[in-house]
């Protein structure tokens, strides 16, 4: 993942392409794709008012579009109120998503329209409904050479999770054990994607009232994120809040102090360029 100066630098170009896309009076589904990809980069700089009036403007644009990218969108929008904590939104845009990319009869789509499903259902306590998806999205994704490293991990990861919520334990760690092996394989024992296994499977851990493998397991995790998405990543300070509820609950509190002394710190560092970098279109 890229840090805030990158993806400072990749909203710039994107706003730049759009202005001159408008310029050139590019139909508004064109501009609309753009604003998806731009929505989704402020996402990660936690600019969410910025990311969610382009998102919810593209949506608007592109009804009537073809379905598949009415269904990107959406899917889109939903990944943003997840991380919004507005989970009841993130679930019915993900329902919609899931049934454009039916009517598009986009297999790839339909099943990573069940990915994003079930993380909306993971995230309001659906566990048993959030299986349900992540296994019809596993029996697209999980073995197909075809499909991107990325999504082959990220549906194991939504599987393990939805497992471990339900309470089906033994069934997990072993999904989640895989997702990790896959990205030490792919990107390195030591890389980024592992970390985040770790700390997913330390989460899993905690969930099945596995104390002891939950605090080495997310421990190990947050440690490595640290290095690239310390900065302020969303993915990372809701990992590093996670781990101080979990050490609280622990009755480790000067440890969950720490923690979240640095979640405060992360919020309270404001980038001036984040704050005057508006959307072209005047949606801000």
């Amino acid at each position: 993942m890229a840090d805030r100066e990158a993806i400072l630098g990749e909203i710039k170009v994107c706003e730049d392409a759009r202005r001159k896309a408008e310029a050139g009076h590019a139909a508004p589904a064109t501009l609309a794709k753009m604003d998806v990809l731009a929505g989704s980069l402020y996402e990660d700089i936690r600019a969410y008012p910025e990311a969610e009036a382009l998102l919810q403007h593209a949506v608007k644009e592109l009804r009537g579009a073809p379905p598949a990218e009415l269904g990107n969108a959406l899917g889109e929008l939903a990944a943003l109120h997840i991380a919004m904590d507005e989970h009841g939104k993130a679930e019915k845009e993900s329902r919609e998503s899931l049934a454009l990319f039916e009517q598009a009869g986009d297999v790839k789509g339909v099943a990573m329209a069940h990915v994003d499903l079930a993380n909306a259902e993971i995230d309001n306590r659906h566990f048993a409904q959030a299986v349900d998806d992540a296994q019809k999205a596993m029996t697209v994704l999980a073995d197909d050479p075809a499909t991107d490293i990325v999504e082959r991990i990220a549906v194991r990861q939504t599987l393990g999770f939805a497992l471990g919520g339900a309470g089906r334990c033994s069934e997990a760690m072993p999904v989640l054990k895989n997702a990790m092996e896959i990205a030490g394989t792919a990107y390195g024992q030591d890389s980024l994607a592992v970390g985040v296994e770790k700390y997913l499977m330390g989460r899993t851990a905690w969930n099945c009232g596995d104390m002891v493998d939950a605090d080495a397991w997310m421990g190990k995790g947050i440690a490595r994120m640290k290095v690239d998405l310390g900065w302020g990543h969303m993915v990372y300070l809701s990992a590093v809040s996670q781990y101080a509820k979990f050490l609280r609950e622990r009755g480790q509190k000067e440890e969950a102090a720490a923690e979240e002394r640095e979640i405060r710190m992360a919020n309270a560092v404001v980038d001036a360029r984040t704050i005057s970098t508006a959307p072209v279109n005047g949606l801000r």
